[in-house]
């Protein structure tokens, strides 16, 4: 079976259910079977489930009591058409069967199991997409990422400096000084650009997506700082509209 890769995944509303949940009349039987057959991948089958789900019955059907003796075991496990040994059995599949049931063909046509799938597929893609979409704009491909950035290199260089420069040459002292004046630079041409409603935006995702991980285990944002920039930068934008 093919996914429907060229179609959108289903965008879900309030109160809307997904086509791969349970639809009406269809019982948790079959649901539960339609499940499984979307788990099997973008090369499922009907047949692909059915077989899945005998094999997993006989397993559990002709598992070994804890009461039986190894002797019993392996007497039942080989007129059973199974190996067991120490109440562990090697799998000895039967033959696949040569064609669906009645039951499963009108159950996968009556709950469009297909078009379900393809529902379920094209989402999987689009949960995909936006997962490296979101990678692609994080961190230094943003500007507030940027900033953040240079700030810090300009912290580290300038302790440096404040460190060393009793003991530094002249020509050290100007290729360090020349170097903190290039990332203030940096700076100042990153916020020249700077938007506080698209900041805003990023930063209130960021925050969700924060919000609803552990937060012992997420480095959180420092918000603080981030909002103290976005004022500095109204600040200067104001002041340079009034010269």
């Amino acid at each position: 079976m093919q996914s429907a890769t060229n179609s959108a995944a289903p965008v879900q509303s309030e109160g809307e259910r997904q086509p791969w949940e349970q639809v009406e009349g269809e019982s948790k039987l079959w649901h539960n079977r339609f499940l499984r057959f979307l788990q099997l991948g973008f090369n499922r089958t009907v047949l692909l489930a059915l077989e899945q789900e005998r094999r997993e019955f006989q397993l559990k059907v002709q598992a070994p009591k804890g009461t039986e003796n190894e002797a019993s075991t392996q007497k039942r496990g080989q007129n059973e058409g199974k190996s067991w040994v120490k109440n562990q059995p090697f799998e000895v599949l039967k033959p696949a069967p040569v064609q669906v049931p009645g039951s499963w063909k009108r159950a996968s046509v009556r709950f469009q199991w297909v078009e379900r799938a393809h529902a379920w597929d094209s989402y999987q893609v689009e949960l995909m997409v936006e997962k490296h979409l979101r990678s692609f704009q994080e961190g230094l491909a943003t500007s507030i990422g940027r900033v953040e950035k240079l700030k810090n290199m300009h912290f580290h260089l300038e302790n440096v400096y404040n460190d060393n420069v009793a003991t530094m040459s002249f020509t050290e002292i100007c290729v360090c000084q020349a170097r903190l004046q290039s990332l203030l630079k940096d700076i100042r041409d990153e916020m020249s650009h700077f938007d506080v409603a698209v900041a805003r935006v990023l930063l209130r995702k960021q925050c969700q997506d924060f919000y609803e991980k552990d937060l012992s285990q997420v480095p959180f944002l420092d918000v603080d700082a981030l909002l103290a920039q976005i004022a500095e930068e109204e600040a200067r934008r104001a002041a340079q509209a009034i010269q």
